[in-house]
Protein backbone atom coordinates (compact mmCIF):
# COMPACT_ATOMS: atom_id res chain seq x y z
CA UNK A 1 0.00 0.00 0.00
CA UNK A 2 1.39 3.57 -0.84
CA UNK A 3 0.23 6.59 0.58
CA UNK A 4 0.28 9.66 -1.25
CA UNK A 5 0.31 13.22 0.38
CA UNK A 6 -0.65 16.46 -1.78
CA UNK A 7 -1.58 19.79 -0.54
CA UNK A 8 -5.40 18.68 -1.34
CA UNK A 9 -5.46 15.19 0.66
CA UNK A 10 -4.26 12.04 1.62
CA UNK A 11 -4.35 8.97 -1.01
CA UNK A 12 -3.67 5.86 -0.52
CA UNK A 13 -3.65 3.37 -3.18
CA UNK A 14 -2.84 -0.59 -3.08
CA UNK A 15 -0.79 -1.64 -5.99
CA UNK A 16 2.59 -0.34 -4.82
CA UNK A 17 4.25 0.59 -8.15
CA UNK A 18 8.32 -0.51 -7.23
CA UNK A 19 9.35 2.69 -9.87
CA UNK A 20 7.75 5.21 -7.47
CA UNK A 21 10.28 5.75 -5.15
CA UNK A 22 8.62 8.70 -3.55
CA UNK A 23 5.37 9.14 -1.26
CA UNK A 24 5.38 12.59 -1.34
CA UNK A 25 3.84 13.87 -4.48
CA UNK A 26 1.90 17.60 -5.05
CA UNK A 27 -1.08 17.20 -7.44
CA UNK A 28 -0.84 21.09 -7.53
CA UNK A 29 2.09 20.63 -9.41
CA UNK A 30 0.02 19.53 -12.55
CA UNK A 31 -2.73 19.74 -13.94
CA UNK A 32 -5.56 17.59 -12.10
CA UNK A 33 -7.28 15.22 -14.78
CA UNK A 34 -3.92 15.58 -16.85
CA UNK A 35 -3.71 11.77 -16.84
CA UNK A 36 -0.93 11.12 -19.30
CA UNK A 37 0.73 14.30 -17.79
CA UNK A 38 0.92 15.90 -21.12
CA UNK A 39 -0.11 19.09 -20.08
CA UNK A 40 -3.57 19.24 -21.01
CA UNK A 41 -6.56 17.32 -19.98
CA UNK A 42 -8.18 16.13 -23.02
CA UNK A 43 -10.54 12.73 -24.48
CA UNK A 44 -7.22 10.34 -24.03
CA UNK A 45 -7.12 11.21 -20.55
CA UNK A 46 -10.50 10.33 -19.74
CA UNK A 47 -9.98 6.92 -21.71
CA UNK A 48 -7.13 6.00 -20.15
CA UNK A 49 -8.91 6.36 -16.90
CA UNK A 50 -12.20 4.36 -18.14
CA UNK A 51 -9.40 1.71 -19.30
CA UNK A 52 -8.07 1.53 -16.26
CA UNK A 53 -11.14 0.89 -14.55
CA UNK A 54 -11.68 -1.77 -16.95
CA UNK A 55 -8.45 -3.52 -15.82
CA UNK A 56 -6.85 -2.57 -19.41
CA UNK A 57 -4.58 -0.45 -18.26
CA UNK A 58 -2.79 0.14 -14.93
CA UNK A 59 -1.80 3.92 -14.01
CA UNK A 60 0.91 4.84 -11.94
CA UNK A 61 0.59 6.47 -8.66
CA UNK A 62 0.87 10.05 -10.27
CA UNK A 63 -1.59 9.26 -12.72
CA UNK A 64 -4.24 8.11 -10.44
CA UNK A 65 -3.66 10.97 -8.11
CA UNK A 66 -4.37 13.22 -10.86
CA UNK A 67 -7.36 11.17 -12.05
CA UNK A 68 -8.83 11.76 -8.88
CA UNK A 69 -10.01 15.32 -9.69
CA UNK A 70 -13.29 15.55 -7.19
CA UNK A 71 -10.20 14.59 -4.53
CA UNK A 72 -12.35 11.95 -2.83
CA UNK A 73 -9.50 9.13 -2.38
CA UNK A 74 -10.63 7.40 -5.62
CA UNK A 75 -10.14 7.71 -8.97
CA UNK A 76 -13.36 5.90 -10.61
CA UNK A 77 -16.15 6.55 -12.53
CA UNK A 78 -17.76 9.77 -10.76
CA UNK A 79 -13.93 11.26 -11.80
CA UNK A 80 -14.24 9.96 -15.54
CA UNK A 81 -17.37 11.69 -15.85
CA UNK A 82 -16.03 15.03 -14.52
CA UNK A 83 -13.49 14.65 -16.76
CA UNK A 84 -15.26 14.31 -19.68
CA UNK A 85 -17.78 17.41 -18.74
CA UNK A 86 -14.48 19.21 -18.75
CA UNK A 87 -13.53 18.15 -21.59
CA UNK A 88 -16.84 19.04 -23.60
CA UNK A 89 -17.23 22.45 -21.90
CA UNK A 90 -20.06 21.34 -19.62
CA UNK A 91 -18.15 22.18 -16.43
CA UNK A 92 -15.05 24.90 -16.24
CA UNK A 93 -13.12 23.35 -14.04
CA UNK A 94 -11.83 20.25 -11.91
CA UNK A 95 -11.29 19.83 -8.33
CA UNK A 96 -12.92 20.22 -5.11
Amino acid sequence: EVTVYSTIGRYKYGDNDPTETSNNFDKQLKALGDVDEDGEVALVDVIRLNRSLLGMEQLNMAAKVLADVNSDGTADATDSLLMLQYTVHLVDSLGA
